[in-house]
């Protein structure tokens, strides 16, 4: 006995709105087809399977149990084609790979090579959103993301342990007196995360200073990373700075770390990525990429 064939599949997506709707009129509202059509299909399809889906009272439409069964199916089939489709197109037309990262390090590192990397790489388009926000890749749209944190996922790769020094201008460094022993009370503090008192986390465990003595020390706040950088660059005064991050500041000469501190932090910075293996090729890319400018 010969296997019974599959009914056509634009027959299985009317019968899934059909039998959302329960009416062949609303169905063919949404389908832009007229409510007889609708009809037309659905006997259609029952004669195609010689199975009876829906009960035609003239009050209401309803499934019978093998409707109800069919439709569990049906609707099974239609979202695995859809996706099977969009992930078909997607993969089709050249989409870019979405990455988000802070400002700081797209405007110091990525940007100004980007166009090498374009260069290096013309099969991958970089696309890149700059935010101090964690922004949860899925919910977003994003590929990737750099992020500095203590506690990765499981999709995390490590890009580069993390150190602090503390940094200021050569001006400042000059005309302050801190080549040697450190006069916390006469300098001034650049703070660079509103959310948080990091100078007196670092003072308060590193040296004998009291509550007191921090609060009368000069301060001067900012909402990012990056403006307290520029601030310490300014010669406005001294600013917890990041490695690798701000590396090119100090070999460039435009900071001065302090000498003998430099202390590895429990954070690092990690390339997290979603999990899509049809892209794992561009994640190995861009992860070399990132690892060779911050190295």
């Amino acid at each position: 006995m010969d296997k019974p064939k599959a009914p056509p599949i634009q027959y299985l997506k009317t019968f899934v709105i059909a039998a959302k709707h329960m009416s062949f009129k609303e169905a063919a509202f949404e389908l832009h087809l007229t409510p007889s059509a609708i009809s037309q299909q659905m006997k259609s399809l029952e004669r195609h399977l010689v199975l009876s889906l829906f009960n035609r009272d003239k009050k209401q439409l309803s499934l019978t149990d093998t409707g109800v069964r069919f439709l569990a199916l049906s609707g099974h089939i239609i979202q695995e084609y859809e996706t099977g489709f969009q992930d078909f197109i997607n993969s089709q037309h050249k989409q870019p790979l979405k990455l988000s990262t802070t400002a700081y390090l797209a405007n110091q590192y990525l940007i100004p090579n980007l166009s090498s990397f374009n260069q290096t790489h013309p099969n991958i388009k970089l696309a890149l959103q700059s935010t101090e926000n964690y922004m949860a890749l899925e919910i977003h749209g994003l590929d990737a993301a750099i992020r500095f944190t203590s506690k990765p996922d499981a999709s995390a790769h490590l890009i580069s342990p993390a150190y602090l020094v503390l940094a200021c201008s050569p001006d400042y460094y000059n005309k302050n007196g801190i080549q040697h022993k450190i006069n916390w009370q006469a300098q001034s503090l650049i703070h660079c995360r509103p959310e948080h008192d990091d100078w007196w986390h670092y003072l308060h465990s590193q040296t004998n200073l009291s509550q007191v003595e921090y609060e009368a020390i000069e301060k001067h706040h900012f909402d990012s990373y990056d403006a307290g950088i520029q601030a310490a660059k300014a010669g406005l005064g001294i600013t917890l700075a990041t490695l690798p991050l701000s590396k090119h500041e100090l070999e460039s000469g435009e900071l001065i770390a302090l000498p003998d501190i430099k202390i590895k932090l429990n954070e690092s910075f990690y390339l997290i990525t979603r999990h899509q293996p049809e892209k794992q090729n561009q994640y190995d890319v861009l992860l070399d990429w990132v690892k060779g400018l911050l190295s």
